[in-house]
Parts: structure tokens; sequence; C-alpha cells
């Protein structure tokens, strides 16, 4: 008895370990299970497109920024205006002369565009969705405004309906520090960075930095708990 017991005792604990132990759910498709894919994104979530039911979830919870706004914003774009009929997935979309119109030119994709060649509007879509495509966004521009500054006013407006009027910017407070003991050593002047500014240009968008008074320590120390990495961008 005393054995069932302690047997009884230890699954127990084995189950709520089990429970509160941290692991990325695998892929469920009803009666087929996968497992889940490895990936080294920090988050990520896959949902069934018709039920929204989450398939697979890595910590789906967390509130991050996401990569390549403006790609999400340019596809959005274009397939609204597939929506209303303006442009056809199956258009031939030629790539003309400026396609790599404020792109470094050590920047090209592996797309390998020319001048000259057509690729369907669905094709573009899938490259700049799929490999990050600046020049496939630049031509998808082109093709529905009829030039990328365009297509970038209408980028903005879009924005503005859909709630998005701040721009968070990742300086935090030895940023702060540094800027403003960089301008008093070399410049001879008092700056620093605001913590919140308007824009001047864009009416009612204002530009924002949430880490304004985090220590770089702390938030180095938080990613490496988290198992994070930060794209090392300077």
């Amino acid at each position: 008895m005393k054995k069932l017991r302690i047997t009884a005792v230890l699954l127990m604990l084995c189950l709520l370990a089990a429970a509160f132990y941290p692991t990325a759910a695998a892929l469920d498709y009803g009666e087929y299970v996968l497992p889940a894919p490895n990936t080294n994104a920090s988050c990520a979530i896959v949902m069934e497109l018709d039920g929204g039911r989450m398939l697979y979830g890595k910590n789906e919870k967390l509130a991050a920024d996401p990569a390549s706004l403006t790609k999400i914003m340019t596809v959005l774009l274009v397939a609204e205006a597939v929506e209303r009929g303006d442009v056809s997935l199956d258009d031939k979309v030629p790539i003309g002369n400026d396609y790599m119109n404020g792109i470094p030119e050590d920047d090209e994709g592996p797309l390998k565009l020319s001048p000259g060649e057509s690729l369907s509007l669905r094709d573009l879509m899938y490259c700049a969705m799929l490999v990050s495509s600046n020049e496939a966004c630049n031509v998808m521009a082109v093709h529905v405004s009829g030039s990328v500054d365009g297509f970038v006013t209408l980028m903005n407006k879009r924005a503005k309906e859909l709630g998005c009027n701040k721009i968070a910017l990742g300086h935090h407070f030895d940023d702060v520090i540094e800027t403003i003991l960089m301008g008093m050593l070399y410049g001879s002047q008092v700056q620093t960075m605001m913590p919140k500014l308007h824009s001047e240009n864009y009416a009612g968008v204002q530009v924002i930095r949430p880490l304004y008074l985090i220590r770089e320590k702390d938030i180095i120390s938080w990613g490496l708990e988290n198992g994070l990495e930060f794209i090392r961008c300077a």
C-alpha cells in the first residue's frame, strides 16, 4: 500500500512537471499530429486559415515587433487591389529599369531580376513574402500605383486607417546618455533624444522610444533569460 502511494505521488509530480515545462506545441491536424518545426525565430505561430485554430505556437502570446513591416503593408495593399479588381494575380508585370529604386546595389536579393522580363503578380507576391525581396516590392508598387512614391503615399494613408500612428525606435537609456556626452565632447552643445516626438511630415504620427528608461545591461539580461538573440545592427 505504501509503494502504491509513493508511485501515485511520483506520477502526480511528473504530470505537474510536464504541465508547466515550456515546450513548443506540435502541429495538430486532427488525427494527424506532426512534430514541432525546428525554427530559430523567437516567436512563431501557424493557424488554420478557415477555422482559426492554432496548429503550432512558440511564444505566440509574447508581445514582439514583427519584422519587415514594409513588406507586410506592401502585400496587404496589393491583395486589397486584387480584391477590388484593380489588378489580377495573373497579370504579367514587366520589370522596369527602376526596379532597384532606393535599394543599395550590394543589397540585391536572390531573384536577380532583369529589366524587360515579366513575372506574374502572384509570383511577385510570393517573392516578397517568402524570400523578402525588396525588388519585387518595388515592381508591385509601380504596377499598382504607377510609381513607388505614389505607393508610399497609399501605404501611409492605409496605415493611418488601421490605427498605426506610432513609429517605435529601439534607443535605450545608455543611448540617450551617450548621445548627450558625444554632443558635449564633439559638438560643444547639449542635445538629447526625446522619448516622444510628433512628426512634422505626417499629421497624427508619433515617434516613440519605449526603452527610453531601460538600461542596456537589463535588456541583455532579459534576452539571455528568454533565450533571445538580438540583431547586431550597430
